[in-house]
């Protein structure tokens, strides 16, 4: 009896071992987002638009969790504007789109309740005139946000589906801070590479031709530049691949918002 106790107790050890090492391959490879979950609360699973959306990309899931956010809460994911090592690489990706251009419409797609949109607006280091939309599926985090900022422009919108009429063709800049990570998160590889195709003709839909697309991101090259390939959408892309063979890359480190250090990966598209 004692030796089968003692053998029940090992292989509970090392159950527990591959438990943790299984979470700590999780948490590092993606999609190393940090969230703070209210006790008890379990990411959901939806569909939508015939897509599985689980947990950080369901809209469901940010729903309730806007609404559970307190009133002037705001949470920047990686870094925000403040930090001057990401917020001069946003400064000169600005500066250097369009330079003949003295105004700029610059899409802010996922915002949340990032004032990264309303931060970038207000900038004195930016040499133009910048009209920012922030845009979400979650129309609980664009009243609140709209309430906090009704000098900036809110809209609610999916960022998986032809943006409305009236934004198509619309802007000369996409700029993303970690929604296109969201997409990436939960579901097999199919669903990821359908959502942040679905995702990338979004964002080209709403460029003007030429126009440029930042996205600012957790991902690593290893992992992230496989979304910006045609090669990823074989079996999905229909329509011409609207976006040029001239992907740059780039990182930035600093301290995030929950005073850890962050390192944010930076991918400049540019549509044909």
């Amino acid at each position: 009896m004692a030796a089968a106790l003692e053998l029940r107790r090992a292989l509970l050890s090392d159950l527990s071992k591959s438990a943790a090492a299984a979470a700590k391959i999780q948490e590092e490879e993606e999609p190393k987002l940090k969230l703070k979950h209210g006790e008890g609360e379990s990411p959901t699973v939806a569909a939508t638009n015939g897509i599985a959306r689980p947990q950080y990309n369901n809209v469901a899931y940010w729903e309730d969790r806007y609404a559970k956010s307190s009133p002037g809460e705001v949470y920047e994911w990686v870094l925000g504007y403040d930090n001057l090592s990401l917020r001069e690489k946003i400064d000169d990706f600005i500066n250097s789109s369009f330079s003949q251009l003295t105004a700029l419409n610059v899409l802010h797609p996922g915002c949340g309740d990032s004032t990264l949109g309303v931060a970038l607006s207000a900038s004195k280091s930016v040499r133009r005139e910048v009209r920012v939309v922030n845009t979400d599926a979650s129309a609980t985090a664009i009243a609140k946000m709209s309430d906090r900022h009704p000098e900036a422009e809110w809209v609610v919108m999916d960022s998986l589906v032809c943006p409305p009429h009236d934004h198509c063709l619309a802007y000369d800049v996409v700029l993303d801070k970690c929604l296109l990570d969201a997409f990436t998160c939960g579901g097999t590889e199919f669903d990821k590479r359908k959502m942040v195709h679905g995702y990338l003709e979004h964002c080209a839909n709403a460029l003007k031709a030429g126009g440029r697309m930042l996205v600012i991101s957790f991902g690593q090259p290893e992992t992230r530049r496989r979304y910006f390939e045609k090669q990823t959408f074989a079996n999905i892309q229909n329509d011409p691949w609207p976006w040029k063979d001239t992907l740059t890359m780039s990182k930035v480190r600093g301290i995030g918002q929950d005073q850890r250090s962050k390192e944010a990966f930076l991918y400049v598209l540019e549509k044909k």
